[in-house]
């Protein structure tokens, strides 16, 4: 056997006919953590009786099967949070947005380069200009825009209200009065807007992507990745992983 291995027959072996493995000279200076874990395991356990190996194999097993009962506990749990909306009711929501902010931008007064609006627009594509996007933040997103968004994102009025700093009573207060958002807080919705978009395209659905947002993430450090959604650098954190899932890239 070539390679980073050479087989030599085992002196102290408990089956004197078999072989074990032994790295060549140097190779855990040079090699890898899993060829060292190849390795290591190689050495505790390939010459022992088959009987520990089989103990160990029902353990990891067990363990596994554990962890599909708290995966599958875990997920009826989410199920029962997360609010269901049929295709037919998601489908309306999002014309609805298609007609809001094509109203929204023949009110605005700020000129969008220079150039004569567009009667219409769909809200992925406002979502893909920038120029558009600076435009409604400096005026500021309105209450009934708002409502729309939030009904197409995975996040809770009080989510809401932690990620605009603002309390629930005071939503409901631009609710009543059907008052603009300010800059600041319009920018953190449209962000947010961003995100979710991302994140369905990413799970083929806002179910998935909302069990996402409330798992600990390893590459997140063991963090929620809603966690990481109350400023514009840890929404920036957010939208990298989501592109490094998007391509295959877990970790």
């Amino acid at each position: 056997m070539g390679g980073c291995y050479s087989v030599r027959p085992s002196a102290t072996s408990r089956f004197p006919r078999q072989a074990r493995l032994v790295p060549r000279r140097g190779f855990l200076l040079q090699s890898g953590p899993q060829n060292i874990i190849a390795f290591l395991f190689n050495h505790l356990f390939k010459n022992q009786a088959p009987g520990i190996l089989q103990a160990t194999n029902n353990g990891l097993q067990e363990e596994i099967i554990q962890l599909k009962k708290e995966c599958k506990e875990n997920c009826r749990k989410f199920v029962d949070k997360c609010p269901n909306m049929s295709p037919v009711q998601y489908q309306a929501i999002s014309i609805q947005l298609d007609r809001a902010v094509s109203e929204l931008l023949q009110e605005s007064v700020l000129q969008y380069g220079g150039n004569k609006k567009k009667n219409s627009i769909r809200f992925t594509d406002f979502l893909s200009n920038k120029m558009l996007i600076i435009s409604t933040i400096r005026e500021g997103v309105p209450y009934y825009l708002f409502e729309l968004i939030k009904q197409i994102t995975p996040f809770t009025e009080e989510n809401w209200a932690d990620f605009l700093a603002l309390s629930t009573k005071s939503l409901q207060r631009y609710k009543q009065t059907e008052k603009r958002f300010k800059p600041l807080q319009s920018e953190k919705i449209i962000a947010l807007a961003e995100v979710t978009h991302m994140g369905e395209n990413v799970f083929g659905n806002i179910s998935a992507f909302k069990l996402w947002l409330e798992t600990p993430n390893y590459a997140l450090g063991k963090a929620k990745p809603i966690t990481f959604l109350h400023d514009a650098y840890g929404k920036e954190l957010i939208m990298a992983e989501l592109h490094r899932i998007n391509h295959g890239i877990l970790v």
